[in-house]
């Protein structure tokens, strides 16, 4: 989603430079439909005819090794050099070729050759030899670069540092293989999405803080939240409950959820508040449902739980838009969307006060040590209980989501590249 949109976003604000999205899936792969691409130029047709529509200076090119391949050999043989391997395939192809639908399942990155002040051509000269000024990569992979190649990485959290204990074996050996503090450390600017991940940055791998720029990510209704009929649409087509407070998010150790099922028991055999129900929408993991189970409380509060698993995009937005709360007190985030979404949609919400959360949510929702289970229900029956809390909570929410753009997150993105480009 980040890569994705912020990309969208740079490819609208800047005209000047010249991209190219890389991508290595060893399977033949088609076009992001999200994406506007320009369509492939013809002999024959000029710049600027009808024939040509969508980003005129993005291009998008692949390489077919099988990742494993690809990915054991950058890590132990330093090669193939990425920037090379897409100057190559831009050499020889031209400006546009192979497109890439699943670049989110391998490396993918923006490489961006700047125009010296004029609009990109169309296509390479036969002959001519181009080279990849500044690399951008989304997110941390596995790489490996030429010397003289810059390189921008945004780094969304380092959870994996702070919290070990929530990541499975092949989750430690991944991060560990990717080399992290390397790629930070030989990287020209690291955009960090938060400052609570600047700071880690600096202090786990003693990164200088001139070296690193906060952009937060940008924010949008949640899809699908404006101009759907939702009058055809009814609780029973979901079969939700009448009232229910709400979590969304993958059900792993870190997000709490745990915690959270715990404070739904207080909230109902202590509080009395027992009219609402408890759906948790995402994906669930075996072992982690065993561990659900074996919380202690009694059949009718369990009986109140609702696991539905993957909720796609549109069932999300019914989920977000009735229920009555959403509750989100998760120990680690490098930026939390999900409390973002709920406020798009006119929901209160409660939340963590460690991490990078108190910088999303601001003064919008109510914040909660995710270590104290007694302190999330407090805040849940406060809010429940609370109408002009909860009105209060919803107008401060659709006021703080406006200070997230991903238009302006672009256009710092965008300073760091011409910046580094100057040099």
């Amino acid at each position: 989603m980040y890569a994705f949109n912020l990309l969208d976003a740079l490819f609208r604000v800047d005209s000047i430079n010249e991209y190219i999205l890389f991508y290595n899936n060893f399977s033949k792969v088609k076009v992001l439909d999200r994406f506007n691409f320009a369509p492939r130029i013809k002999r024959g047709l000029q710049r600027g005819s009808d024939a040509e529509r969508g980003y005129c200076n993005v291009s998008v090119l692949g390489s077919r090794i099988p990742n494993k391949i690809f990915n054991a050999s950058v890590t132990f043989l330093g090669r193939p050099k990425i920037d090379k391997l897409a100057a190559e395939g831009a050499n020889r192809r031209g400006f546009f070729d192979e497109i890439g639908r699943s670049v989110e399942k391998s490396p993918a990155c923006a490489c961006l050759r700047r125009q010296a002040g004029r609009p990109p051509a169309p296509l390479y000269k036969r002959g001519e030899s181009k080279k990849i000024d500044l690399f951008f990569s989304p997110n941390l992979l596995f790489s490996a670069f030429s010397k003289d190649c810059k390189k921008v990485l945004t780094v969304h959290d380092l959870s994996f540092e702070r919290c070990p204990q929530f990541y499975s074996l092949k989750g430690r050996l991944w991060h560990k293989l990717v080399r992290c503090r390397k790629m930070c450390e030989s990287s020209d600017m690291i955009v960090a999405v938060s400052e609570n991940t600047k700071y880690d940055i600096m202090e786990l791998y003693g990164i200088p803080e001139e070296k690193i720029r906060v952009v937060y990510p940008g924010f949008g209704n949640v899809r699908g939240c404006e101009g759907v009929n939702w009058t055809n649409r009814t609780d029973k087509t979901y079969h939700l409950p009448q009232r229910y407070i709400l979590f969304v998010g993958n059900v792993e150790a870190r997000k709490n959820v745990g915690g959270i099922i715990e404070a739904f028991r207080i909230l109902n055999e202590e509080y009395g508040i027992s009219d609402y129900d408890l759906v948790i929408a995402g994906k669930v993991r075996n072992k982690e449902i065993k561990k659900l189970r074996n919380l202690g409380m009694t059949e009718e509060v369990k009986n109140k739980i609702k696991l539905i698993g993957y909720a796609d995009e549109e069932m999300k937005v019914y989920l977000y838009r009735n229920a009555d709360l959403f509750v989100y007190p998760s120990f680690y985030e490098g930026f939390g969307f999900p409390p973002l979404e709920a406020m798009s949609c006119g929901v209160p919400v409660v939340t963590s006060d460690s991490s990078s959360l108190p910088e999303v949510v601001g003064d919008a929702g109510i914040k909660v040590d995710p270590h104290n289970i007694r302190d999330i229900a407090r805040a849940m029956a406060e809010i429940l209980r609370d109408k002009d809390l909860r009105d209060l909570l919803v107008k401060k929410g659709y006021e703080r989501i406006k200070k997230f753009s991903w238009e302006k997150s672009a256009r710092k993105v965008l300073e760091i590249f011409n910046e580094l480009g100057e040099n």
